[in-house]
């Protein structure tokens, strides 16, 4: 009885004119929109590239084979994009990255959107380099508080320079510089650089595209700044 039910409501709906949806159309959760806008009105602020709260954005899911650990929505109001994506976890997404681009000048901007709405600049591998070495470091000189570290930067790529990109972060006396060459993003190396401005500690390595850190300086000990 109920099948029949639904087959005689489907014609009908068909013979209306409408189309019938097997699912209801999801809608992105609310931190994920809080996410896009803060991203928004950060760029606007830096770069005054004519975005803003006025814009009506067309908002759809994209389709992902990791759904369960990966949700990401595109949002469209020509002729800007917005892609706005995160890691699932137990206790729902802890950051958004997003990535905004207007194709017609061909501006592009990556940055993460944590849940305070700090901004930190750069795309998810740029990030994830500066996550992987703090973590490592972190490991072998916990007394250094790496994971207590707040850090804010930018893209700092010079505007005559073509085929590398340059990332700066600063927390406290650190320096962290990311650098990578314009290539296939299977083929990219991260050269990470980071440094104490206070005690002369330097620290270098590598990442690849699947994210192994290796070590490319050699050094003894944190120095002291004695």
């Amino acid at each position: 009885m109920f099948r029949r039910l639904v087959l005689v409501v489907s014609l009908l709906l068909l013979v209306a004119g409408c189309q019938v949806s097997e699912s209801a159309p999801q809608v992105a959760p609310a931190d994920l929109v809080d996410a896009r806008d803060r991203a928004i009105e950060f760029v606007q602020l830096r770069f005054r590239v004519g975005l803003g709260p006025q814009m009506q954005w067309d908002e759809a899911r994209v389709a992902s084979e990791d759904a369960a650990d990966w949700i990401e929505y595109q949002y469209s109001a020509l002729p800007w994009l917005v892609t706005v994506g995160g890691p699932v976890t137990g206790s729902g997404v802890a950051d958004y990255d997003v990535v905004i681009t207007n194709p017609g000048t061909g501006f592009m901007w990556e940055g993460r959107i944590a849940t305070d709405g700090e901004v930190a600049e750069g795309g998810g591998q740029v990030l994830a380099a500066c996550d992987t070495t703090c973590e490592y470091l972190a490991g072998c000189f916990a007394e250094l508080g790496f994971n207590d570290l707040e850090w804010t930067g930018r893209r700092v790529t010079p505007d005559d320079l073509v085929g590398a990109e340059t990332y700066k972060y600063t927390a406290d006396d650190w320096l962290l510089i990311v650098t990578f060459p314009i290539v296939a993003p299977e083929a990219t190396v991260y050269h990470v650089t980071l440094e104490n401005q206070e005690t002369g500690f330097v620290w270098e390595g590598e990442m690849d595209s699947d994210r192994n850190l290796t070590e490319t300086n050699d050094y003894s000990r944190v120095p002291s700044g004695d």
